[in-house]
């Protein structure tokens, strides 16, 4: 995949249970269902990804995690990828650039193709299981819980869900509060203009 768009769901570590995997793919799964793995584990079901990457997340050394592919009518390949540090788990999806992006005297977002991940943002966080959605494309990254709550980095292009509380850690100006949705569970829904 050349150039790719992004979302990151970031997960604290007390996030981390023994059905962790489960429940997220669960939920991810009822916006974009189950493909396939991905890479070298085309061959592998959806139960042998959730149990291999649920022991993964145990892992003293480097987990190695597996790929997923989900199906999606809006995106030509939609991946997931799980990494794992001290402070959490991120899961992010990505899809090609294109499929999300067009370029008409500039670059900007279509509503219509990001609809399903507004979509599945929203349900993670309303249910309460995730900490902070990111956006970002391939020249940038998403940022630690720990920044967000101090109110240093935020990438929401062209958009983010982080807690209300943290908005006003932010410098004056960064967030337009004109660009905020609020959310259940004190979320902040931040659309960048």
């Amino acid at each position: 995949m050349s150039g790719y768009f992004s979302i990151t769901f970031s997960f604290k570590q007390s996030r981390i249970t023994d059905g962790f995997i489960s429940d997220l793919y669960q939920k991810v799964t009822e916006v974009f269902p189950f493909e396939s793995g991905y890479f070298d584990n085309e061959q592998l079901s959806y139960e042998a990804i959730v149990l291999w990457n649920q022991e993964q997340l145990a892992c003293e050394d480097e987990p190695d995690f597996k790929q997923v592919l989900f199906q999606s009518n809006h995106y030509t390949q939609l991946r997931g990828i799980l990494y794992h540090s001290e402070e959490g788990v991120e899961f992010e999806l990505i899809v090609p650039r294109d499929d999300v992006i067009q370029l008409n005297k500039r670059l900007y977002f279509t509503d219509s193709q990001l609809e399903p991940l507004h979509k599945l943002a929203i349900s993670l966080w309303n249910e309460v299981l995730v900490d902070a959605v990111q956006t970002h494309d391939d020249s940038s990254e998403a940022y630690s819980i720990k920044e967000i709550e101090a109110g240093l980095f935020l990438t929401y292009q062209p958009f983010a869900i982080i807690d209300q509380t943290f908005v006003e850690s932010f410098p004056e100006g960064f967030i337009d509060q004109e660009n905020i949705i609020e959310l259940e569970n004190n979320g902040a829904f931040i659309i960048k203009p």
